[in-house]
């Protein structure tokens, strides 16, 4: 197998210097190039390709997270980001990096995440290209079609069932998930969440609203050509003239 190719992205000296020593240890792995900042760090993923990228959180300019948002997806490697805080790992999860190490790092925790990322990224090697539109195995921790999400609530990450989720809607910047009893708030976009969702009899119904049809009791008809979809709990939602082409596939999915 040809070597797996990476890249270290830190502004700290004894960061890259400590990574560069742990990877050296792994004859699998060809450290292509070392960069200072995320400027760099994005112009070696765009002209090196790599397999594999150590990025920083906290770096001059781009930070790690500037970095992943501007790579296509077809060239985005699988992403470990590295940091000295905890504080960013949901949003590292929700960015679907691969892994997410905490400095000073932990051989054995390096090790199995390493481990991991080695054989995930052979895998994808074996997929053939006429069977994938892009990178299968792009920097995710979790396949886009969840069956759970990571949400952050009163300062603690909770694990939500898909099965359990009723209705996300918009709210400015951020969406209300709605399970239950309880209504979490996680940063993400519609088009991202409806993506990972897919599949999963989860049905767009608006611009702002995505419902599981699990928890639907009834459409009917209303005005302007819109549909009322009332939910489980007696919640109103609706089905707007947009998304009217949806209803076929709601009656699908409800028959």
């Amino acid at each position: 197998m040809e070597p797996i190719r990476a890249i270290i992205a830190d502004d700290e000296q004894p960061s890259r210097e400590r990574l560069r020593n742990l990877l050296a240890a792994e004859t699998s792995i060809q450290l292509v190039t070392e960069c200072h900042n995320g400027a760099q760090a994005l112009r070696a993923i765009e002209e090196q390709r790599p397999d594999l990228a150590f990025l920083d959180v906290q770096m001059p300019g781009l930070n790690g997270f500037d970095v992943v948002n501007k790579v296509p997806d077809e060239k985005l490697p699988f992403v470990v980001f590295v940091s000295a805080h905890e504080h960013y790992a949901l949003r590292a999860f929700e960015a679907r990096a691969f892994d997410y190490l905490l400095k000073p790092l932990d051989p054995e925790r390096f090790q199995s995440t390493l481990k991991r990322a080695v054989e995930r990224i052979s895998d994808s090697r074996r997929v053939p290209a006429q069977e994938s539109k892009v990178r299968d195995f792009s920097a995710a921790p979790q396949p886009k079609r969840a069956d759970r999400l990571a949400l952050k609530t009163e300062g603690k990450i909770v694990i939500v069932r898909t099965a359990d989720i009723a209705w996300v809607e918009a709210d400015r910047n951020y969406l209300k998930v709605h399970a239950g009893q309880h209504v979490y708030t996680m940063r993400e976009t519609m088009n991202s969440l409806e993506e990972r969702l897919s599949g999963k009899r989860f049905v767009r119904i608006h611009r702002s609203t995505i419902v599981n049809l699990d928890h639907v009791r009834e459409l009917k008809p209303w005005f302007g050509g819109e549909y009322r979809v009332t939910m489980l709990d007696g919640t109103n939602l609706t089905l707007s003239r947009s998304y009217r082409r949806r209803l076929d596939e709601i009656l699908r999915l409800l028959a």
